[in-house]
Parts: C-alpha cells; structure tokens; sequence
C-alpha cells in the first residue's frame, strides 16, 4: 500500500515541480537600459546607470600625460548646488594607442590607469572608478555620490570605442546605424 501512495504522488510531484517557474538567475535577466554617454571625438560610447543622468560632467582634459594617450574623459560629480569639485572624480575614460597601452608594464597599468575595457585595431578604451568618495561623510553630496557608485558597480560595463558611428564617420561600406 505504501508503495503505492509513493508511486502515485511521485509523478505528481515532478510534473508540480515542471511546471513552477524557475527563478531568473543574473545570466538570464534582462539588461538594464541606462543613459547612453557618446563622445564623437574620443569614440567613447559608455552605458551608464540611468540614474546618472544629469549628475556628472564630462571634462576633457589629459591629467597625466603619458605616450599614446590620445585621450581622457573624466565624469565629475555634480552637486546639490549644481557645482563640481575639482577632486569628485566618478569615471575616467582612458584612450591609448594600441602600442603604447602594451608596452605599459601590466602590473603598473591597472594601479595607474585602470583596467582595460575595450580594444579595437587601432585603441584601447581603459576605465578607472572612483578610488573614494571625495564628500564628508553623511552630507547630502556624500549620500548621492556613493548610491550614484553602487547603481554603477552593480551592473556590467558596458563601453565601446564605436561613438563615431554616430557623427557620421563610418568606414566605407559600413551600414548605417540604428536608431534605439
């Protein structure tokens, strides 16, 4: 008789079990659409948390002058009273030429400059987050700078050297670009 009540509720059970949705696992979740950053000049294309928007400023500027360092764009913090400080670094956009980016010794190119997030034939786009937040601690601009960070390291970088698709400066042959 047991082994009849077992045989009978285990084919219930599987098919129970089939039928309940699985949980989405971070491999399978959709992807957060967040405000795309496009510089024309530099290339740089960076998908950055929607709740960026408004909240940084680019700045193009070399700090460190290195060869082969074709470009640099730092996203400084905006505050509450809309000004920036000079040290609210966010992100800095490094492009280096490809030659240059590899004769850097590896082990003194991440401390320095940041990891390397995307290479084409001729450049290589490198990112460095902020190390720190700039802010005394609980103000208001030291609240919103670390939330603005933490929306930003919980999803994935997503960063091309492609923005000059958009102002046009496609390659012969290459189709045009889609609009979003």
């Amino acid at each position: 008789m047991r082994t009849l009540i077992v045989a009978a509720i285990l084919p219930l059970a599987l098919l129970t079990a089939a039928c309940t949705p699985a949980e989405e696992s971070a491999d399978t979740a959709p992807l957060e659409i967040g405000h795309l950053f496009l510089d024309t000049l530099s290339g740089v294309a960076l998908d950055l948390p929607s709740t960026w928007r408004g909240r940084y400023r680019p700045e193009r500027e070399v700090s460190d002058p290195v060869k082969g360092l074709e470009h640099q764009l730092t996203m400084r913090f905006v505050r509450a009273d809309n000004s920036i400080d000079a040290d609210s670094a966010m992100l800095v956009a490094l492009v280096f030429e490809n030659e240059a980016w590899d004769s850097i010794v590896a082990d003194s190119a991440a401390p320095r400059f940041g990891q390397a997030v995307s290479r084409d034939e001729d450049e290589t786009l490198v990112m460095r987050r902020a190390s720190g937040n700039p802010f005394p601690p609980g103000t208001a601009d030291a609240l919103a700078f670390d939330s603005l960070m933490t929306t930003f390291y919980r999803r994935p970088l997503r960063a091309s050297l492609r923005a000059n698709v958009v102002n046009d400066q496609r390659d012969p042959g290459e189709p045009e670009p889609s609009s979003p």
